[in-house]
Formats: C-alpha cells, sequence, structure tokens
C-alpha cells in the first residue's frame, strides 16, 4: 500500500479503535480487519454487516460515550444518514422500552392504570365539589390518554427519538455546505449513545418501587440506596450526553463561546419541550381522539 496524505491523518479502525495514520499494511495490525473496511466507514455502526452488530453497536456506544472529537472528524468523510437513523430509532427503543416495562408491571399489579385518571371524586382529597374550572379539562384530556396502557410507552419513544434529533439542528452552523451540513446532522445522532443506559437507574427504581412497602429500617436503607443510586445515575447519564453534545456543537460550527453557553443552556430547554410533546401533549391529543369517538358511541 502507498503511502498517502490521507494515511498520515488520524483515522480509527472500527473493529478495534486502532490508530490507522500512517499504516502502510493492508490488515489493521490490532484485530485483522482489512483496512478498507477498518478505516472506509465513518463510524462502526456503518460496518455492522461486517463485523457484526452487537460489536458495531458496542463500539458506536463508546464512541459517542468517550470519543465525540472522533465522531466530529469523521464529518469529513462520506456518511451513511439512514444508519445513523437507524441508531437513533435503535436508542430510542433501548431507552424508552425499560421504562415502558416497568410501567406495564406496576400497572399490571395495581390492576390498571386508573391511578392516572383524575376523575376520582371518592377520594377523601377531592378538590372539586362543585363545578369544574376550565382549565381542569386539559388533565382530563391528559388522563383520557394515558389510561390507554400503550399511549405513554409511545409516548416515551417520541420523546427520546426528539432527544436524539434536536442536536441534528445544534451542529448547523452558516457557511457550512449542504454535505457538510447533512454529515454533521447524521453524526449527531451517535451522540445520543448514552441514553441506551436509561436501563440502569429504571432498574434501581424498580427495586425501590418493589420494596418501598417493605418493614424494617434495613430494607428502608437499601431502598434510599437505590433512590439516590436512580437519581444519581439519571444526572450522569445526562451529564455526559450535554457534555458530548455541547463539545460536538462546538468543534462542527467553530463558533466560539457565545453558541456554547447557548447550547449548555437551550439543549436542556429543548430536551424539556420535547417531554412536554411527547408525555403530555401527545397523549392529550389521543385522550381528545378517545372522547370523540366514545362521544359518537354514545
Amino acid at each position: 500500500m502507498v503511502m498517502t496524505d490521507e494515511s498520515l491523518e488520524d483515522h480509527f479502525c472500527i473493529g478495534c479503535g486502532y490508530n490507522l495514520r500512517g499504516l502502510t499494511s493492508e490488515q489493521c495490525p490490532e484485530c485483522g480487519l482489512r483496512i478498507d473496511t477498518a478505516g472506509g466507514a465513518a463510524v462502526a455502526w456503518e460496518a455492522r454487516r461486517e463485523i457484526g452488530t452487537v460489536s458495531a453497536f458496542w463500539r458506536t456506544m463508546m464512541e459517542g460515550m468517550f470519543h465525540e472529537s472522533r465522531l466530529a472528524g469523521a464529518v469529513a468523510r462520506p456518511v451513511d444518514s439512514a444508519s445513523a437513523l437507524r441508531f437513533r430509532l435503535l436508542i430510542s427503543v433501548l431507552a424508552a422500552l425499560p421504562v415502558s416495562v416497568l410501567f406495564w408491571v406496576i400497572t399490571a399489579v395495581l390492576g390498571g392504570t386508573g391511578f392516572l385518571s383524575v376523575w376520582q371524586p371518592d377520594r377523601p382529597s377531592w378538590p372539586f365539589t362543585a363545578q369544574f374550572p376550565e382549565w381542569w379539562e386539559l388533565p382530563i384530556l391528559w388522563s383520557a390518554g394515558a389510561i390507554l396502557r400503550v399511549v405513554l410507552p409511545i409516548g416515551a419513544f417520541i420523546t427520546v427519538f426528539l432527544w436524539t434529533g434536536i442536536l441534528g439542528y445544534w451542529v448547523r452552523a452558516e457557511g457550512m455546505s449542504d454535505e457538510r451540513r447533512k454529515r454533521a446532522q447524521a453524526m449527531s445522532a451517535y451522540v445520543s449513545a448514552p441514553l441506551a443506559l436509561a436501563v440502569i437507574p429504571t432498574a434501581a427504581f424498580a427495586v425501590v418501587w418493589t420494596t418501598w412497602e417493605w418493614n424494617g429500617y434495613f430494607i428502608w436503607k437499601i431502598c434510599a440506596g437505590f433512590l439516590i443510586f436512580g437519581y444519581a445515575s439519571c444526572g450522569i447519564i445526562v451529564a455526559i450526553y450535554q457534555r458530548n453534545a455541547v463539545k460536538l456543537i462546538s468543534t462542527l460550527t467553530h463558533e466560539g463561546w457565545v453558541r456554547k453557553v447557548c447550547s449548555i443552556v437551550g439543549l436542556p430547554i429543548c430536551w424539556l419541550l420535547a417531554a412536554v410533546v411527547g408525555l403530555v401533549l401527545f397523549p392529550m391529543l389521543v385522550g381528545l381522539i378517545w372522547l370523540m369517538v366514545d362521544s359518537l358511541r354514545g
């Protein structure tokens, strides 16, 4: 293999992460993968047919969590937008599924989703004994949709999918060519990798819910420990995601500290709005449709 200018640049094997800079052989010396495969894809996920889906996903997870600078550098290569979209979908499923399973288990144990209904006049704390205020129609719409078992899990998926797509709009900048903007938007999907770790805090909260009503000081210490661990792991996941997202934005846009500060503040606001869309507005829309259909039946 003849050494070219391209071989003098840092690019990494998608199979093992080995730096292929200046390499003149036809195979990666670390894992044996052919160089045209090892260095030809922007990220490991794009070469999942060659190295295996599980291995490609794990390598891409590590890149998205700890090597976001490599993802920024990969914008210099052709990027497969379809693969990036599939990765977003997979991350969204992996993040939303554990929460959804816990929700379904809770509703099965409690005998349904009635605890989500705002129409519970038999409760001693029921606040309205006469006329409902006008604003109460909105909670009624929400609960009418939320009590359907599939609505909140779908809303969780919508929320995470929006989270993984928001960053694609922040990595755009004036002066970017259409091709570079398209590549940057695709690469931003891989930074969402930490969200797949949502199973960790979900498992912790599941333990808390299971042991909450058990008696004993030792049990309460375990419960408190898992509760703290659940909140801490949530914070760590969000912190990693935001740190990598801000770093990717700063690297790709080159627009200085003003955009960096705006992204630090603006990204959480966008994520909050996405949660409102998925977990509030979507159940309300489903509730409105459900009530309209139910009224037509009557």
